[in-house]
Formats: C-alpha cells, structure tokens, sequence
C-alpha cells in the first residue's frame, strides 16, 4: 500500500490540471483511474516509471467490466493503444475513459466511433464493416435467446440499408463526414457509447 501512495503522489496538482484541461473527464476520475493504474501495475510487477509503463490492454481489460464484456474490445486497443502494440500507457487509458464519458461531446464520440468500426481501416464503413458490427452486437448477446445470430443475408440487407442512407459520395462506403452527420440523427448516441470509471 505505501507502494502505491508514493506512486499516486506522482500525480501532481500541475499534472492532475493538465489532465483535467486535456480530457473531458474530471479530477475525480482521473484519480480514480490512477489508483487503478497503480494496481494494475502491482498486479503484473510492472516496475516501469509510471507514466511510461505499457501494459497489456487484456490485462486492463479484464480490470474493468465495461471492458472485458464489450463486443469491441478488439477495436477499442487497436484504436487507443498509442503504440499501436496492444498495450495500454496510463495516458491511452485516459483517453478512452474520456472519449467514453458522458461529458464527451457526440461530434468527438462520433469520430472515434468511426475508427472503431472501421474494421478494415481504409477510411470507410463498408458492408463488410456493418456486417462485422451487425455480428458483433447480436452473437450470442441475446438472454432469451443465447444462440441467436443473424445469418449473413439479413447482415448484408442491414448494411445495404445503411449505406443507401448515408454513403453521401456514392462511394459503397460511410465517409467520416457522414458517419458523424448520420451518428448526429442519434438522439441517445452519446448516452451509448458511453461508460463510467
């Protein structure tokens, strides 16, 4: 325990302020997401300065529940981690928890939104990427009906459906631009794509 008082008092006032200005969560969370940093970082024997120590996003994961059950999971370390290597710095760990947070404005949202569900990473939401969506948010999530899966017509027919609506640019793909235009019709996205500390 004293271990992780002397690293919690790492977190300065100077640092907690730049940290509070930089994201859209507050001091509070941001504490509380340092202790758990510390934690975790005990809990592997990581022995790295603070702030420069990388951790595992499944070993993150597996400390939060919003984590450890989200379909995207996946997406959500190959978006955030910085170093593109799996692992997690406390800084990318800040940043999801503040792209999640209720206080993030929907534009923002929307925008990593995007990078999430662009699974393929070429720029665009595609059939292929709404049909991985369609996948991930009905296998097996269903409580009355543990086996349920959409077979791959019914995906295909959603993303056809999607993208007659929003490919603006007729270019078989959703654009960023009118992924946050047709996210922005979304009158309970925010409160969605959101989770708490």
């Amino acid at each position: 325990m004293g271990s992780q008082q002397s690293a919690v008092a790492e977190l300065t006032a100077d640092i907690l302020n730049e940290y509070a200005e930089l994201t859209y969560l507050n001091k509070a969370e941001i504490i509380e997401l340092f202790k758990n940093w510390i934690d975790i970082m005990e809990l592997v024997n990581n022995r790295d300065p603070v702030f420069a120590a990388r951790i595992p996003f499944d070993i993150i994961a597996s400390f939060y529940l919003q984590l450890q059950h989200n379909p995207f999971k996946d997406r959500l370390c190959k978006v955030f981690s910085t170093g593109m290597d799996g692992c997690f710095s406390f800084e990318d760990l800040l940043d999801l928890f503040s792209v999640m947070s209720h206080a993030c404005p929907n534009n923002v949202k929307a925008n990593w939104a995007f990078h999430i569900f662009d699974f393929d990473e070429d720029n665009g939401v595609g059939v292929e990427d709404i049909m991985e969506i369609a996948h991930r948010l009905t296998t097996g999530h269903c409580d009355n009906y543990p086996d349920f899966q959409l077979d791959d017509n019914t995906k295909r027919s959603i993303a056809q459906t999607l993208l007659s609506q929003l490919d603006l640019e007729s270019s078989g793909k959703i654009s960023v631009l009118a992924f946050a235009h047709g996210i922005g019709k979304m009158a309970n996205f925010g409160s969605l794509f959101s989770f708490r500390v």
